[in-house]
């Protein structure tokens, strides 16, 4: 975004509008099952998290529910630190962190790095998203984290006011189920408990399809290969035909080379018959650069070409509905300028070609 201000985010993360969270769990917890030797994860700037509005948020239980750990892994690998203050939040509810660490008992390092292990799992997330901008840069530490005597109150104030409180992500997974050994008395109570639980399951559908629809306006199967976190097609469709019985939106062939049900908001195809018409006239447009992380890239989906990687960084041009050029944000490794041996030279001719496109490495949110 041009003239971007970081604490525009932050404003709308402390105002309740927006929140963020890892609604699918590090790769590191669904493979860390071995309780003798759990794998940690580290702070990285490699964070592929979920930003969501919170008046429109009713998918979010669900989505947390699939792609939750087993709660037998999480006593496994979870740190004794990040268990204490998964029940500390469990009990008082949204806790600043300077409160966490004094009702844990725990060091600043100790509760910063249980806060990540929260983080990475799914089970928490902060009012601020300047939480995670600290835990990421070191840089940012001092600044937002530090709260030390020498500090004014001042400063320490602001940091908290960025930074907000942490709380556990959206509700429990177990929530609408009942306790394991839980006999209900008579049928009535078993049959309210499957009413509520479809009911939730019925309201996180049609949240994901209204997303869905705004996103992208017009809405089938192929596009759902750049939704990871999105349910599966044959749920969305009984929830898009009722939309469209009801008048809400479309139903037809909008998009020419996709197969299979498509379905429009009403708005939607009228632009689409405006770009149709006004097609011949733009011929000579410049390209549109888009950045790879957009949800409008398609390439490789709708678009012929290659798939092009959401790294941060890269950006892809789009001319008259094609791909005419990949740009990157990787810069080439420097030229050293001291001498070097023969042995020396032969081994760097050996690792130029992954340096100038090195593997990004895993972490935290890879």
């Amino acid at each position: 975004m041009v003239n971007y201000d970081p604490r525009w985010l932050d404003n709308l993360c402390l105002a309740g509008v927006i929140g963020w969270g890892r609604i699918s769990p590090h790769p590191a917890w669904l493979s860390a099952t071995d309780a003798t030797a759990p794998r940690r994860v580290i702070p990285t700037t490699a964070a592929p998290i979920t930003f969501f509005l919170r008046e429109s948020a009713e998918w979010l239980p669900q989505a947390l529910e699939t792609k939750c750990v087993e709660e037998q892994v999480l006593v496994q690998c979870l740190s004794p630190e990040a268990q204490r203050l998964r029940a500390i939040l469990a009990e008082k509810g949204a806790v600043f962190t300077a409160d966490l660490q004094r009702l844990s008992e725990l060091t600043k390092l100790q509760t910063t790095t249980a806060l990540w292990e929260l983080a990475t799992a799914g089970l928490a997330a902060a009012d601020g998203f300047d939480q995670l901008r600290a835990m990421m840069d070191p840089r940012r530490k001092s600044a937002a984290v530090a709260q030390t005597a020498a500090v004014s109150l001042r400063k320490r104030a602001a940091a908290r006011t960025t930074a907000g409180r942490w709380s556990l992500l959206g509700e429990s997974s177990n929530a609408g189920k009942p306790a394991i050994g839980f006999h209900p008395a008579d049928a009535a109570a078993k049959q309210r408990v499957a009413i509520a639980a479809a009911k939730q399951y019925a309201a996180a559908l049609d949240a994901h399809a209204r997303i869905l629809l705004c996103r992208y306006g017009v809405l089938f199967r192929e596009l759902l290969a750049r939704e990871s976190n999105a349910p599966k097609w044959r749920d969305l469709v009984p929830i898009l035909r009722r939309l469209e019985a009801r008048g809400e939106i479309r139903g037809g062939r909008f998009i020419s080379g996709a197969f299979g049900e498509q379905f429009a908001l009403p708005e939607v195809i009228e632009q689409l018959r405006a770009a149709r018409r006004e097609a011949p006239t733009r011929a000579n447009e410049p390209p549109i650069t888009v950045a790879a992380a957009d949800a409008l890239n398609l390439a490789g989906i709708l678009v012929p070409g290659e798939r092009v990687s959401a790294i941060p960084g890269r950006t892809l041009q789009f001319l008259n509905g094609v791909v005419v050029e990949e740009e990157s944000a990787i810069i080439p490794a420097p030229k050293l300028k001291r001498q070097r041996s023969m042995a020396d030279l032969l081994r760097a001719d050996a690792i130029v070609p992954r340096a100038a496109h090195p593997a990004a490495a895993p972490g935290l949110f890879s």
